[in-house]
């Protein structure tokens, strides 16, 4: 089992798991099977199923506890946006709101989508609180977003 996410090396094979569950208790039991699971080596949180079932307070206890239950570095926390294939409408203040959150309540990894207009926002907050960053693009029209305006 690979205990942070920074050591996986693009050269070996991982296996991540997607946890996107629509209420706490599915999410905290996904976590739970994966996180002792000897064969997984991270967990990919897509917050975006859950979002609009819970309140804030409540996605901060959520969170903690996921943290809690996984080595936070082994837990890639994700905000998708449905334009990049994911469950939720965003807007970009929310989103950066949203990973604000998840920072404070201990998310040492999270992947944040280059097409989002706040993400040299959201990828600088995460470097001040020493988190990894995963850069994204989905690109479905097959107009791919060159590397140099990728935020940085």
């Amino acid at each position: 089992m690979t205990p942070d996410l920074s050591r996986l090396l693009p050269t070996q094979p991982a296996i991540i798991v997607p946890v996107a569950a629509a209420t706490p208790a599915d999410v905290l039991d996904q976590v739970r099977a994966a996180a002792t699971s000897p064969d997984v080596d991270a967990i990919e949180w897509r917050v975006d199923y859950l979002i609009d079932a819970v309140s804030l307070a409540d996605l901060r206890r959520l969170s903690r506890q996921i943290y809690a239950e996984a080595t936070p570095s082994r837990v890639l926390t994700t905000v998708r946006s449905a334009s990049e294939g994911g469950a939720l409408e965003i807007r970009p203040a929310r989103y950066l709101d949203l990973y604000d959150t998840l920072l404070r309540c201990g998310a040492r990894s999270i992947d944040v989508e280059l097409s989002q207009p706040l993400a040299g926002e959201v990828i600088t907050r995460a470097h001040e609180m020493g988190a990894l960053v995963v850069g994204s693009i989905h690109d479905w029209t097959g107009h791919s977003i060159p590397p140099s305006s990728w935020p940085r």
